[in-house]
């Protein structure tokens, strides 16, 4: 069993996520943040809460990067943290840390004031681990810099790897990756790392109607949900279960206003009486699964997540 993924950012909105689910998507980590408040080139992704909110719809699971910059790595860490708890965050959500090169030069490919090293990365994951505790937070880097450039060896190891290696060859509509892409080594041999849970391979793949780069988990589901909640805690749900009120409010609305539209009286009447039940529950959802039983029919016919496979 494997999954299929794709990791974006600013670089590339606008991703039709259902159409992005339709082609075989089932992860998909977006660009949270950078740096820290305050630093130089630190803020929060302008697209990451929309990027979640429709990842979410369509039934993919969401998760969230931090792009590294050298130095003050705890205040990064808090930018990330950040950046999460606007989306509800890190509890539902795969995590990393973006270990690579950065440079704002034409023709730099490494600015050495910028490029993050590894006393950062510790700096970082100390302050993750008191923000976050047990939630893990994957590592997303290549040998070249890890090894080549930081020469960190096996400073990480039980952090888990997100790998950055293309073999070549992988390019176009991302469904046509598979199932060839499902066989990838997942051996990165840098690290101390005997495998990687993800593997990016390629940088041009069409998912949603966009260039995204894409992914390869060699895990079932459930066991990638694993990731998202620290050990013993409960795995993160899929976006039904852990919808917003905003989220499920609006389904419902949209629904009615059409319900309306047409004409049809009882189908407005009913709909009402369903919203008032969301929005009095809302801060007891375990309680209500009549009721989101219900508003998954409403969100399915209003657009917003597909239909549960038969």
């Amino acid at each position: 069993m494997a999954l299929l993924g794709i990791d974006v950012s600013n670089n590339n909105p606008g991703v039709d996520m259902a159409a992005a689910a339709q082609q075989g998507v089932e992860f998909c980590i977006a660009k949270a943040s950078q740096g820290w408040a305050g630093g130089p080139g630190g803020w929060m992704d302008w697209t990451w809460q929309d990027v979640v909110t429709r990842a979410r719809r369509a039934g993919i699971i969401p998760g969230g990067y931090h792009w590294a910059l050298k130095g003050n790595g705890a205040q990064q860490a808090q930018q990330f943290v950040a950046s999460l708890a606007s989306e509800g965050g890190p509890a539902g959500f795969l995590c990393a840390l973006d270990i690579e090169a950065t440079s704002w030069t034409p023709g730099l490919d490494i600015d050495p004031a910028l490029s993050v090293d590894p006393s950062t990365v510790d700096e970082f994951l100390a302050e993750w681990d008191q923000l976050a505790p047990g939630h893990p937070i994957f590592l997303y880097g290549a040998s070249w810099y890890h090894d080549g450039y930081m020469h960190a060896g096996a400073r990480w190891p039980d952090r888990p790897l997100w790998w950055a290696n293309y073999p070549g060859g992988y390019a176009g509509p991302i469904e046509r990756t598979w199932p060839a892409a499902a066989y990838l080594s997942m051996a990165p041999g840098f690290g101390g790392w005997t495998s990687a849970v993800i593997r990016q391979f390629t940088s041009s793949a069409i998912a949603g109607g966009v260039e995204v780069d894409a992914d390869v988990c060699q895990l079932t589901r459930e066991q990638l949900l694993t990731y998202t909640a620290p050990p013993g805690a409960s795995p993160g749900k899929d976006w039904f279960d852990m919808a917003t009120q905003a989220d499920l409010v609006a389904a419902v609305r949209q629904v009615l206003n059409e319900g309306t539209g047409k004409g049809q009286t009882g189908w407005a009447g009913t709909n009402q009486a369903l919203l008032a039940i969301v929005q009095a529950n809302v801060n007891t959802l375990n309680e209500i699964q009549g009721e989101l039983t219900a508003m998954r029919a409403a969100a399915v016919k209003a657009g917003l997540m597909p239909a549960p496979a038969k």
